[in-house]
This record gives structure tokens, C-alpha cells and sequence, in this order.
């Protein structure tokens, strides 16, 4: 039996990773739309038409609920319990599961702060298995997660930044703001417009340079795609690749994040 249980929030979906820490519990977030509370992977394109006259707000998972995740892991038996959260700079969790700890007294528990989301997040959690399978020594597991968790890409495209938090590098213009703009992002605890253009042509095709130019680096990336709930936008993406990539599929994000970005929007997560 392994020695580590672990704890994650609902924004990471479980039915993409759950071959993996199969007993793992999951702490809910959930948020506020019109007077009425969601759980975090409610999802309904009205939802996006709601957002333009409310804006949604998101409710971390409580200290309570982060209390009984740790005690269910603790008696399920593990010494060690990870917990690997959404980026604190999105969900804002970090300071109720570090409560959680403080009121239990156990300096076994360690918060993570993944500093992504949703397939970054699943690749980490296959990241850690890999390294428990190993029995590798958990000083050097928490090293090798926070080298991941710094190595790791995560980019998507967007049609506003209307709803994103701490944007850097966006360019505006008088003329920019009477046109649809689209947009491509990095994410690094912080969104990062890296592209724009007046088409999503463009967009697309630097999304595909971007997954080619890595995977004829000779690293053997590991590539995860998402979309945000028009999932025909990324059947599309993935028709123009080579067939002989190797691609996970993530499928819709939760709609916590994906709400951000609109509901046409893809992107990938890249790690090595």
C-alpha cells in the first residue's frame, strides 16, 4: 500500500485521472450566478449569456470541508497526505486548506499550489503516481512536482479577456476595440496574452506551431487538449494534426475556468 493520500479540488475532473488514487477526496468549489449556488462542473451554455448581465462568483471549498478530506485520507491510513489545488490566484483555496491543517495540527499534510488548472492539474496528479510507483523518498517527490509545476505550459485561446484576472500584455488600440479581438494566453499563476488577431485562424495556426515545435524538440512532451464546452472547435484543431501525435484528450474544463475564456475556446497543456 502506498504511504501518500492525496486531496484535490473539483475544478480538476475525475473522471480524466481516476485510474489514478482511486480513494482520493475532493473538496467542492463551487460559485454564484443569478442568486443561485453551481457545483464547480455545472455547465450550460446560458451560462455564458448570464455572465454579460452577472458576473459570477466563485466560493473556494470551506475549512470544513477541507477538515474532512484530510481526516478521511489520514484514516483510510496514509502517513502523508498531498494536497494538490487549483492555482490559488483563480480559486483563492490555499489559505482555507492551510487553516484546515493548522486546526488539525498535522505537519503531514502538504498544500500544493499547482499555480494551473484542470489538465495541469491531471498531468501533475499522473506526475505524483508515477513518482509513489517508483517508492521514490517524499523529499525528492514534493522537489520533482515543484520542478514540474515550473516546466509546465499552459496556453488557450479566448475570444475576451473580459472575465480574466490579471491579464499582462494585452495591446488595445481605438480600432481594436471596435473589432472582435481573439486572443491566446499562457498561464502562469497569471494570465499572459502572448498573440492576438482579428481571426481565429490565425490563432489556431500558432496553437499548431506551438505543439509541433515541441514534439520535433525530441522531448516526447506530454500533450493534453481541452475546450470549454463547443467541443467542435476542438475536433477541428485536431483533424489539421499529424495523426502520428500523440494527444490526451481532457475534454470541457470546468465551467469555474472555463467561464473565463468564453465557450468556444481550446488550449493545451504541455509537459516532458
Amino acid at each position: 500500500m502506498r504511504k501518500i493520500g492525496l486531496v484535490i479540488d473539483s475544478i480538476t475532473k475525475d473522471k480524466f485521472n481516476n485510474k489514478y488514487f482511486k480513494d482520493r477526496d475532493t473538496v467542492n468549489v463551487s460559485f454564484l450566478l443569478n442568486n443561485k449556488t453551481y457545483h464547480s462542473n455545472d455547465f450550460d451554455d446560458s451560462f455564458f449569456m448570464s455572465l454579460k448581465k452577472e458576473k459570477l462568483i466563485i466560493n473556494p471549498p470551506s475549512v470544513d470541508e477541507f477538515i474532512k478530506a484530510f481526516k478521511n485520507q489520514k484514516a483510510l491510513g496514509y502517513e502523508k497526505v498531498v494536497c494538490l489545488l487549483t492555482s490559488n490566484e483563480l480559486i483563492n483555496s490555499y489559505h482555507n486548506a492551510n487553516l484546515a491543517k493548522t486546526i488539525l495540527n498535522d505537519e503531514e499534510i502538504y498544500i500544493i499550489d499547482s499555480k494551473t488548472f484542470g489538465p495541469g492539474v491531471s498531468s501533475l496528479i499522473n506526475k505524483l503516481n508515477q513518482y509513489v510507483q517508483a517508492n521514490l523518498k517524499f523529499n525528492n517527490i514534493l522537489k520533482l512536482l515543484a520542478e514540474d509545476i515550473k516546466e509546465g505550459m499552459l496556453i488557450v485561446s479566448s475570444d475576451s479577456t473580459e472575465h480574466l484576472p490579471n491579464v499582462k500584455g494585452l495591446k488595445t488600440s481605438i480600432v481594436e476595440s471596435m473589432l472582435p479581438v481573439y486572443y491566446l494566453l499562457t498561464y502562469d499563476n497569471h494570465f499572459n496574452v502572448i498573440k492576438q488577431s482579428y481571426g481565429t485562424n490565425f490563432i489556431y495556426k500558432y496553437l499548431k506551431k506551438i505543439i509541433i515545435n515541441h514534439i520535433d524538440s525530441g522531448l516526447k512532451p506530454n500533450i493534453t487538449i481541452f475546450h470549454t464546452g463547443n467541443s467542435l472547435n476542438m475536433k477541428r484543431f485536431l483533424e489539421n494534426l499529424n495523426k502520428n501525435y500523440q494527444i490526451n484528450i481532457y475534454d470541457e474544463i470546468s465551467f469555474v475556468v472555463g467561464h473565463m475564456f468564453g465557450p468556444n475556446s481550446i488550449g493545451f497543456y504541455i509537459s516532458n
